[in-house]
Formats: structure tokens, sequence, C-alpha cells
């Protein structure tokens, strides 16, 4: 037994008063128009990607689909404890300023990467 959203439920009878062209409809949220019919009549499942593309259709607006690089990092994400979650989020980033100094015109000089601090440990300072 599948247990329903009632957005899910909203969406399809949405989308049955829409009456889309199947085949265009499924071509435009990356699915066939076979999926799209099984969808709407409660055959088939969509996924979250899938909801978003279908409201995002429905209303106007152009959205990307994740990459399968973004769908890995969000699903490491999901296993990083809350309490690292910053930590990850301060490497991305660290990561990301890095890279925009070696496109950046204006810096002639490589970019250098220091090591980190010395840290005091329980047996003295490293």
């Amino acid at each position: 037994m599948t247990l329903k959203h009632p957005l899910d439920a909203a969406l399809r009878e949405h989308l049955k008063a829409a009456k889309p062209k199947q085949k265009e409809f499924g071509r435009a949220i990356g699915r066939s128009g076979g999926w799209v019919n099984k969808y709407m009549h409660g055959a088939g499942n969509a996924t979250i990607d899938d909801v978003v593309r279908i409201v995002a259709l429905l209303i106007g607006i152009e959205v990307q689909p994740l990459t399968a690089i973004e769908r890995r990092l969000l699903k490491a994400w999901r296993k990083v404890h809350p309490e690292r979650q910053e930590d990850a989020v301060v490497v991305i980033e660290n990561v990301a300023k890095s890279y925009r100094r070696q496109l950046s015109p204006e810096s002639h000089a490589p970019a250098v990467r220091t090591p980190p601090a010395a840290k005091n440990t329980a047996h003295g300072t490293r």
C-alpha cells in the first residue's frame, strides 16, 4: 500500500483539469507521455524532482533539474550529522573562494595553499 500526500493528490487533480498534451508535457519535465498518463491517473509515482518540475511548468517558471553531481552532493549532505553541516558548508565555500581566486583576471599571483595552523592536542603541541 502506498501512502499518498495531499499535495500529490491535488497535483494529479490539477493536471487532469489542465488536460496537458501528455507527450509534450512529459518531454518538458524529462519524462515520457506514458509516464504523465500513469501519474495523472494514480498508477505512477513522482519523485520530488518530478513534482518540482511539474509545478514549475504549470506556473510558468523554468527550473533546471539537478545534475548528477548535485544529486550526489545532496545525497551526501543528508548523511552528514546536523552538528557537522556547518563544517561541510565552510569547506565547500572555501573551495569555491579558492576557485574564484584562480579565475580572477586581476590576480596574477598563483593560488597558494597554506597549511592549517598547528593544533594543541592532549599529547602536547604538534
